[in-house]
């Protein structure tokens, strides 16, 4: 039998300028507490959270050198840093055991193990992380060589899967020193504190871009009402005032969902990034929205949390949402539903995924008559999605596959984009985190894509500052002049060209957020502004000489 051992847990947040949320760590650690067979033996080490202070993968090593096991929970943002670190655990410790978890894991790869061979055990993304942790931990107490990985269920290697319950514990009351210590942290430094808050797990619906924690298509499993109670107390125990809820469909449970959030309100919680339930039927999402509007405080100071729930539409394309096996209103619903969010004064983010696979060019514009009759509060909330193609989805095998006609790219995000104001540590000054995303598809393009990226951030600005319904026109109509007639002013082929160059999948791989080598929202903003005189005149003169 092994002997006790010290398990670690690293999770680098989005930026230097925020905490990560540690609350996987928490479930981790109370599951097999409650459910393993050898929790006395464990001493599960406090998360290093100071990645604002760290300079070096060594740094977070020093924190968590005494580990015999270190869990990696691995993202978009992370998953190169967590590489780094792992490949460093191993040259101090080579018999020390690594494990990656996480959405950000290509299982369909073929050099999957290579690619990560910094890593002895690989949790397969949207699986129930507690049961594969739980068998490994049993097992390797009970024997005296590792286990298998192909015995371990959802273990990347392994066929096994095995039921298991989304059991009714208190994360952050179970861990409350470390929690508060976590956020106290977040507080006194200035940094974000992004407080994950989960009442359920699992999604009924399949949406081929989607990944989500307890996997898609499957039956949703909640947490008891007293639980979530206590799991809010505990939050206000530690002077959170604001939570961004996790659960993928907000209303499922309508009763119990609504008491969640008016428990939160009593305590002065506000709860934020709600995911509302997917649905065909008009009335009852109006009834739900109202429901929710009515509870939340939507006052203007609190709008960088996002109070009213999005708006997820997607694309206003009825093939393209059958493409994505993706629910949702018809657009004469959508705009119906629009108007209705017009006359409550709700001003939602918009959730619209720019060049989903059925959709074109003409959808692009349509949608402009939904975003600006909703008319959120924010420009930064008016912009599309990069289609970001996450590696355990439905949509990255069909690209593999060339179904639709799918043409992938190669894209980077880095910290340095993110917050250029905050302290940029060496551990993440380098950090380039890949992904795919849509250059073009069977419905459109490569130059219809380039032409829906960069309007993108053209209408951001332009409608908010040109465009009333006096004129005459529709927002379509008025969006479609505008791209004739930017064509005409000067920088337009140079800012262009950048775009084209990000979309293309024949170059380099570019960083999706930056043109000129500044962030593209500010570079297009301020080439507007600069000729906005002119961009005017030729947008109705275009606009016009249509209608003519």
């Amino acid at each position: 039998m092994n002997s006790d051992i010290k398990v670690a847990f690293i999770n680098p947040p989005i930026s230097t300028a925020s905490t990560a949320s540690m609350l996987t760590w928490g479930y981790l650690k109370t599951y097999y507490n409650r459910k393993g067979k050898y929790p006395h033996k464990i001493e599960w080490i406090d998360p290093p959270y100071k990645f604002d202070k760290y300079n070096t993968v060594e740094n977070v090593y020093d924190e968590i050198s005494d580990a015999d096991i270190f869990l990696f929970s691995s993202y978009i943002w992370n998953y190169q840093i967590n590489k780094s670190i792992a490949a460093y655990v191993k040259k101090q410790k080579p018999n020390a055991i690594t494990m990656l978890g996480g959405p950000q894991i290509d299982v369909d790869s073929e050099d999957l193990i290579n690619d990560n061979h910094m890593y002895d055990y690989i949790n397969v993304p949207t699986s129930p992380g507690e049961l594969f942790l739980l068998d490994f931990l049993d097992k390797y107490f009970e024997q005296d060589t590792l286990p298998d990985p192909r015995f371990i269920p959802y273990e990347a290697r392994s066929s096994i899967k095995l039921p298991w319950e989304f059991i009714d514990i208190n994360p952050y009351g179970e861990s409350f020193d470390y929690f508060n210590k976590l956020f106290q942290y977040s507080k006194d430094n200035n940094l974000t504190y992004y407080t994950s808050f989960e009442t359920s797990r699992g999604c009924p619906f399949k949406c081929t871009y989607c990944e989500w924690g307890g996997g898609t298509g499957t039956k949703i499993k909640t947490k008891s009402i007293e639980t979530v109670k206590a799991e809010l107390d505990s939050l206000r125990k530690m002077g959170v005032n604001y939570v961004y809820y996790t659960d993928a469909n907000f209303g499922a449970f309508r009763e119990r969902d609504l008491d969640i959030l008016k428990y939160a309100r009593s305590l002065g919680i506000s709860v934020t990034g709600i995911s509302m339930l997917k649905t065909t039927n008009l009335e009852k999402q109006i009834s739900l929205w109202d429901a929710v509007y009515d509870i939340q405080d939507h006052s203007a100071s609190h709008i960088r949390y996002s109070l009213v729930p999005s708006v997820s539409i997607q694309t206003v394309n009825p093939e393209a949402l059958k493409i994505a096996k993706r629910k949702g209103l018809c657009l004469e619903d959508q705009l119906k539903f629009a108007e209705h969010l017009k006359n409550k004064n709700m001003k939602p983010d918009i959730e619209l995924i720019r060049g989903m696979p059925g959709s074109t060019l003409d959808d692009f514009y349509e949608e402009t008559n939904i975003i600006f009759t909703i008319d959120p509060y924010s420009q930064a909330e008016v912009l599309r999605f990069d289609y970001m193609m996450l590696p355990d989805t439905e949509v990255t095998r069909e690209a593999k596959e060339n179904k639709h006609g799918i043409v992938t790219v190669d894209v980077y995000i880095d910290e340095v984009n993110i917050d250029k104001e905050k302290f940029i540590s060496d551990l993440y000054k380098n950090n380039k985190s890949y992904y795919k995303t849509m250059s073009y598809c069977n419905s459109y393009t490569q130059d219809e894509g380039v032409q829906m990226l960069m309007m993108s951030f053209v209408l951001n600005y332009a409608m908010r500052r040109f465009y009333s319904e006096d004129i005459g026109l529709s927002s379509k109509e008025f969006s479609i002049a505008t791209w004739k007639a930017i064509q005409h002013i000067n920088g337009f082929q140079e800012i262009y060209n950048e775009f084209y160059d990000i979309l293309n999948p024949k170059t380099p791989p570019r960083n999706i957020q930056q043109i000129l080598g500044r962030d593209r929202l500010l570079v297009v903003t301020e080439w507007i502004k600069t000729n906005e005189t002119d961009i005017q005149s030729w947008i109705y003169a275009e606009a016009f000489a249509e209608i003519a």
